[in-house]
């Protein structure tokens, strides 16, 4: 459950998935694309999967996140092995850098003309690259340098605040008051964020569900009452 709430809740409303689907030259291609994608994801997920099972069967026990690259090194020629450790990292950089251009966009179209009642423009979106950027790279340092330790933060944080309130904008624009949404918001995703750090605050549960549930609690007493 926290894996399914942790990987696929973001997929709704994930400004990297929109950024993609908004590029495209019409609906039906817009259409055509997630529903590949969505197969695609389906069909590689349990593959790797499978890669992953065979190695903590055929070769010596690593840890879960050393399973998949063991493979690669135990299953294949070292010449293919190489491409596809360089393929598997492309694959991260390529959301990487949507999220990048994402966060940038936002913060120039959306958060500064509420703020200073004006966009920057697109110099300002180009200074903020590097500084999000060197932001990502010290979270990433304070976590050990562990990849899956770094996606399990950001994600956490994201899908317990932003997704439930987003969707209840999509689908019922007027059922939430903007203060519950923003207080839901905050609430879960403080509540991911600490569970990660300190496992004891989430009692011992997956951070990301109960952030998620608290999200939904907030959300639904602000439409009660």
């Amino acid at each position: 459950l926290g894996m399914l709430v942790l990987i696929g809740l973001p997929h709704l409303v994930g400004s990297d998935v929109y950024a993609k689907l908004l590029s495209c030259r019409d609906e039906s291609t817009a259409r055509r694309s997630a529903l590949l994608a969505a197969v695609s994801k389906i069909v590689f997920g349990f593959s790797v999967a499978a890669i992953a099972l065979a190695a903590r069967r055929a070769l010596p026990p690593v840890s879960p996140g050393d399973a998949l690259p063991s493979a690669v090194l135990g299953f294949a020629p070292p010449a293919a092995a190489a491409l596809i450790l360089v393929a598997l990292v492309a694959t991260m950089q390529t959301s990487a850098d949507v999220v990048l251009l994402s966060a940038c966009a936002v913060t120039v179209r959306d958060i500064a003309p509420a703020v200073i009642g004006r966009s920057p423009g697109v110099g300002a979106a180009r200074a903020l690259a590097p500084v999000y950027g060197g932001l990502g790279l010290l979270v990433a340092l304070a976590l050990g340098r562990d990849v899956l330790e770094t996606l399990k933060l950001g994600y956490s944080i994201f899908a317990a605040s932003l997704i439930l309130p987003v969707l209840a904008a999509l689908l019922a624009p007027r059922a939430v008051p903007r203060g519950a949404a923003i207080f839901a918001m905050v609430a879960g995703g403080a509540l991911a964020a600490t569970g990660r750090f300190f496992p004891a605050a989430a009692a011992g549960l997956d951070p990301v569900v109960v952030g998620t549930a608290v999200n939904l609690v907030v959300l639904v007493a602000g439409a009660v009452f």
